[in-house]
């Protein structure tokens, strides 16, 4: 069986491409969104962009969608009883009584959202939506969690459906109870210090044909998580891979313009990926 860091570096192979445009479109707009994967602390990753436009454009689109998925004192969804349900097994004189007892629920329901940081998760995802293409939620018992792109991959069969998901993310060992790995000499006299206080945590979740439902587990160091192991039914995963579908990606790599009108007379600024700038008029 391949552990999930050997088969997280296979997949990533078929990703180089889409985190690369992803990159390009992160240093245009907001840097700090998608980075590569093999960034590291103390490096100087970050550049800064020469102009606001694309923050702009990110943040007031993020807000506007987050306004039709979340909007604020409003239940973006409502429970209600089948109209072929009632007369079979419920009493049509109920309906009253489980409507009011539904709109209950619906208000505990916003009043928990509104408490935890489920907002702010999806604000995020949105952002990533907006500039990479792709993002990933993760539905656990204490809330939402987000991954970037450069921390997963995700593998589907020919009809865009997902089979399969590993994802990488650095946690303390101290946290996991954990001992570092001994440090290996090198040629000039040192240590090999990577990975002495965080650990590459996988975590690989794989749709089990024979089943036809989801099994998960967790690797660090090559070796399983003790507890880690679990399965779902299929239509209850508790990941959610979003992503949007560009008509012509291959744009984003190329020039980007847009018009100036000053006057009577019509510029046009050309921005590249490289972040120059040139003008020409007409």
């Amino acid at each position: 069986m391949m552990k999930a860091k050997e088969r997280y570096s296979q997949l990533s192979s078929n990703r180089t491409q889409f985190l690369d445009i992803a990159v390009e479109c992160s240093e245009l707009t907001l840097p700090y969104l998608v980075r590569k994967d093999d960034s590291y602390k103390g490096k100087k990753i970050l550049s800064q962009p020469f102009q606001s436009v694309g923050a702009k454009a990110v943040v007031t689109l993020a807000a506007k969608l987050m306004l039709a998925i979340l909007p604020p004192q409003t239940a973006f969804f409502k429970l209600q009883v089948r109209d072929d349900k009632l007369g079979e097994t419920l009493d049509p004189t109920m309906r009253s009584e489980l409507d009011l007892s539904f709109s209950k629920i619906e208000r505990l329901i916003m009043d928990y959202i509104a408490a935890s940081s489920d907002r702010v998760v999806v604000h995020q995802a949105l952002k990533h939506l907006i500039v990479s293409g792709n993002a990933l939620i993760f539905m656990g018992k204490d809330g939402l969690k987000h991954y970037p792109l450069n921390r997963y991959v995700v593998n589907r069969d020919g009809n865009g459906n997902v089979i399969e998901i590993v994802t990488k993310e650095l946690v303390s060992r101290k946290v996991l109870g954990i001992a570092p790995p001994p440090q290996t000499p090198q040629s000039d006299g040192g240590y090999d210090g990577t990975g002495e206080d965080d650990a590459e945590v996988y975590t690989c979740v794989k749709m089990d044909e024979s089943s036809g439902s989801w099994r998960w587990h967790q690797e660090v160091d090559g070796m399983i998580l003790e507890g880690s192991q679990s399965t779902a039914p299929k239509k209850r995963l508790s990941m959610v891979s979003a992503s949007i579908q560009y008509s012509r990606w291959r744009r984003l790599r190329t020039w980007k313009s847009r018009r100036v009108h000053r006057g009577s007379k019509e510029s046009r600024w050309f921005i590249s990926s490289s972040g120059r700038g040139s003008k020409c008029s007409k």
